[in-house]
C-alpha cells in the first residue's frame, strides 16, 4: 500500500524537475523507461508534486495504480425527488459522493499547490506509456477498473498549469475522470496545447468508496413533482472520459488550443446487452464533463473580436478522433453543466454504444456538445463552432434519442455555428443543429448535413433541419438567422411498423414539457432541403 510513487521522484515540494536546459527546448535528458507500480499518486516522473515545476521530461514506462484513496466527487444537481444525493451546499445545488481515486499519470500522478507556491507547472512533456488502474472481471458487470483520476500527463491537477503536453499511441484507462492529458482538472488550472496523439482513452464507471457498487449522478433532473418527475429522472454511472480532460470542475479551470487525434470511448463490449461497466456517462473529444457554477456571456468571452481564453471552459480546440459512448457523447464536450465552448470544431465520427433505445433514458449526442442538462437553471454558451464529423452509423445498428449536429440536448445559447456532417439514427428527436431544444436561443446557424432516420421507436421520429423538437414548457425560445439545405429523411423501420414520421425543414416538432408558458419566435430563416 505504498503511495506517492514516481519513476524519478516520489514526492516533490517547492522543487524543480528539469533538464537544466532552456525550458522551451524539447531535449529530454530526464526520462523514465521503467514500469512504475504503486497504490495511488503514481506517475512516470513524480508521484505527487506540490508547488513544483516539471519541465522537459518524458515517460516511456507503463504506470499502474493498484490501490485507491477516498475522494469527494463534487457535482451540481437538483436531484431532490429521489433522495439519493448528498448535498454539500443545498443553496447552490452542489452535491457530492465519495468515490475511489487513484491519481495516476504518465508524468505526474497528483499535482497541486503548496504553502509556499500557489501553483505547480507541468511543461514540455511527452508520455508514451500506458496508464491504468487495477481491474476486475465480473461475470455480470463485465471488466471494470477500481479507481479514477487517470491521465496521460497528470491524473489529478489542482492549481496546476499544463502546457505542451503530448500523450502518444497508448492506453489510458480507469474507473472515472480519464483524459488524454489530465484525468481531473480543478482549481486555478489550465491545459494549453495539450495533444492526445493516438491514445486510446476509456473508463468503466466510478466506484463507491464504501461499497462495491458503481457511483451515480443525476443527468436530467425532473421539473415538477408527481409521476412525471419520478419517471423522467436520469441517473447514470459517473464516467467523464475526454481526449484531453476527463472531468473539469470549477469556474477557473479551462482548456485551450488543444487537440485530440485518438479514440475516446466508454468500455467496449460484445453482444446486444450493455453491461454496467460499459454504461459510464459523458464522453467528449476534448472534455468528458464540464461543471461550473455559472456561464459567461458573449461580451465577457470576447475582447475586440478575440476570445478571452481564461473566461471560456473550452476554446480554440479540435477533435479528429472517434468518440463513442453510452450517454452524453460530444465531439468536443460530452456533458456541460454551465460553461462555454468557443472557437472549436469536430471532424471525428460519433457513435452511440446502444442497440436499443426503447424504454431507456435519452442518449444526448452532438457534434460539439452531447448534453447540457434539463430541469436545472444551468445554461451554456456554444459560440463559433462547427461539426463536419459523421454522427451515427449508416446501418442504424447503434442509436438513441436526442441527436444534433451541434448539440444533442440544448439548454442555453448556440450562436455562430454550423453542421456539415451527415447524421444517421434509429430513434427520435434529431436536428441539424440541436436534437432536443429545451431552453435558450439559436442564432446565426446553418445545416448542410443530410439527416436519415430509420425509426425503430413507436414514438414520433421528430426530425428537423435546425431542431428535432423544441420545448416551450421551459420558457420562450428564439430562433433567428438560420437555414437548412440538408436532405431530411425519416422512415418506419420494419421492426416498428407503427412508428410515426414527423419532419420539419426548420423544427420537427413543438412540445410543451414543463411548467412555464412559453413561445417559439422564429425570424429570418429558410430551408431548401428535400424532405422524405
Amino acid at each position: 500500500n505504498v503511495f506517492n510513487v514516481g519513476g524519478i521522484d516520489g514526492l516533490a515540494k517547492d522543487s524543480t524537475i528539469a533538464n537544466g536546459l532552456d525550458n522551451d527546448k524539447l531535449a529530454f535528458q530526464i526520462y523514465n523507461q521503467l514500469n512504475v507500480t504503486g497504490s495511488y499518486n503514481v506517475g512516470g516522473i513524480a508521484g505527487k508534486i506540490e508547488g513544483t515545476i516539471v519541465t522537459n521530461v518524458a515517460n516511456f514506462g507503463t504506470i499502474l495504480a493498484k490501490g485507491s484513496t477516498k475522494e469527494e466527487y463534487l457535482f451540481h444537481s437538483n436531484d431532490k425527488f429521489s433522495g439519493t444525493v448528498t448535498y454539500k451546499d443545498p443553496n447552490n445545488n452542489l452535491a457530492s459522493v465519495e468515490v475511489k481515486a487513484a491519481n495516476a499519470g504518465g508524468i505526474v500522478g497528483n499535482a497541486g499547490s503548496s504553502t509556499t507556491n500557489n501553483k505547480s507547472v507541468i511543461k514540455n512533456t511527452v508520455n508514451s506509456g500506458d496508464v491504468y488502474t487495477e481491474s476486475t472481471l465480473d461475470n455480470n458487470a463485465g471488466t471494470y477498473y477500481h479507481a479514477g483520476n487517470v491521465g496521460g500527463i497528470v491524473g489529478r491537477a489542482e492549481d496546476t498549469e499544463i502546457t505542451n503536453g503530448e500523450n502518444k499511441e497508448n492506453t489510458i484507462a480507469g474507473a472515472h475522470n480519464v483524459g488524454g492529458v489530465a484525468g481531473y482538472l480543478t482549481g486555478k488550472s489550465f491545459v494549453s496545447v495539450g495533444i492526445n496523439n493516438g491514445g486510446n482513452i476509456t473508463a468503466t464507471g466510478a466506484r463507491l468508496y464504501n461499497g462495491s457498487d458503481f457511483a451515480k449522478e443525476s443527468i436530467r433532473n425532473p421539473v415538477n413533482n408527481g409521476s412525471y418527475a419520478s419517471s423522467n429522472l436520469e441517473r447514470f454511472n459517473i464516467g467523464n472520459i475526454g481526449g484531453i480532460v476527463g472531468y473539469m470542475y470549477g469556474d477557473d479551470a479551462y482548456v485551450t488550443s488543444s487537440g485530440n487525434r485518438g479514440t475516446v470511448h466508454s468500455s467496449y463490449f460484445e453482444g446486444n446487452t450493455v453491461p454496467e461497466s460499459a454504461q459510464a456517462a459523458n464522453v467528449g473529444g476534448i472534455v468528458g464533463k464540464v461543471d461550473r457554477s455559472k456561464t459567461n456571456d458573449k461580451n465577457t468571452i470576447l475582447s475586440n473580436g478575440s476570445l478571452n481564453i481564461d473566461k471560456i471552459a473550452v476554446s480554440n480546440s479540435y477533435s479528429t478522433g472517434e468518440v463513442q459512448g453510452y450517454t452524453g457523447v460530444g465531439g468536443v464536450v460530452g456533458l456541460m453543466y454551465n460553461g462555454e465552448v468557443a472557437g472549436s470544431y469536430n471532424l471525428g465520427t460519433l457513435r452511440s454504444t446502444r442497440q436499443n433505445a426503447l424504454g431507456t433514458a435519452a442518449l444526448n449526442m452532438g457534434g460539439i456538445v452531447g448534453d447540457t442538462t434539463e430541469g436545472t437553471d444551468a445554461r451554456v454558451l456554444i459560440y463559433d463552432v462547427y461539426n463536419s464529423g459523421t454522427i451515427g452509423d449508416e446501418n442504424f445498428e447503434y442509436y438513441g434519442r436526442h441527436i444534433g449536429g451541434i448539440v444533442g440536448r440544448l439548454s442555453g445559447t448556440v450562436e455562430k455555428a454550423y453542421n456539415t456532417g451527415n447524421i444517421y439514427n434509429g430513434s427520435n428527436v434529431v436536428g441539424g443543429i440541436a436534437g432536443y431544444w429545451n431552453a435558450g436561443s439559436i442564432t446565426n446557424v446553418f445545416n448542410t448535413g443530410n439527416i436519415t432516420v430509420s425509426n425503430k421507436n413507436t414514438a414520433q421520429s421528430q426530425v428537423g433541419g435546425i431542431a428535432g423538437a423544441a420545448n416551450i414548457g421551459s420558457g420562450n425560445l428564439t430562433l433567428s438567422n438560420a437555414y437548412n439545405i440538408g436532405v431530411l429523411r425519416s422512415f418506419k423501420d420494419n421492426s416498428s411498423p407503427d412508428g410515426k414520421n414527423v419532419l420539419g425543414g426548420i423544427v420537427g416538432y413543438l412540445v410543451d414539457y414543463g411548467t412555464d408558458d412559453g413561445t417559439l419566435k422564429i425570424s429570418n430563416v429558410y430551408t431548401m432541403g428535400n424532405l422524405y
